[in-house]
């Protein structure tokens, strides 16, 4: 499943929050039945880590009615960050491309590095090894690497790969002052 999120054109320019298998059908039926023009501003593949319900629940507080979202600074930064991120967009590095399909659960490991942001956002001590260290290290290490048990990917390269791409390029920088972690 796919999570998408749409946001009508015209005043209030509310946001949908929505789940489909097939999101461009489900977006132009969604776009006939309201009479009005919407565009998209992202499409995710639904994990554990971020589901329809998960996300109704983290902006319930700006919930218009349903599944519409009033665009606040929250919501759009958090939509913006998983587009920023999405890693189905052409250009992604192909190492990563291929290790997500040898195992796709390291996805949701990516979302998680994502999500990062919000949390560096509003803490002014965030600290990205403490984050890596506590929500995504233990994981990874099951996943890919020495760890797993997929000899495919059972080495030092492939870890790397997982490494530089939710560590280095997706989860956000330290905002602490210390010049040592």
């Amino acid at each position: 499943m796919n999570i998408y999120f749409i946001q009508l054109i015209d005043e209030p320019k509310l946001i949908k929050i929505g789940k489909s298998k097939n999101p461009e059908k489900r977006i132009k039926d969604i776009q006939r039945s309201l009479f009005s023009s919407v565009k998209t501003l992202c499409i995710i593949k639904e994990t554990n880590a971020i589901s329809e319900q998960s996300l109704h629940n983290k902006f319930n507080a700006i919930r218009h009615k349903g599944e519409w979202f009033y665009p606040e600074d929250k919501l759009l930064e958090f939509i913006e960050s998983l587009s920023r991120h999405d890693s189905s967009k052409s250009g992604t590095d192909r190492a990563w491309q291929k290790l997500i399909k040898e195992e796709p659960r390291l996805i949701e490991l990516e979302t998680i590095a994502i999500t990062e942001h919000l949390i560096a956002k509003s803490d002014k001590h965030y600290c990205k090894y403490r984050a890596w260290k506590e929500r995504i290290e233990k994981d990874m290490e099951m996943l890919v690497g020495w760890g797993c048990n997929n000899p495919k990917i059972n080495n030092s390269e492939w870890y790397d790969v997982a490494f530089y791409h939710i560590f280095e390029d997706t989860m956000p920088e330290c905002r602490h002052k210390r010049i040592f972690c």
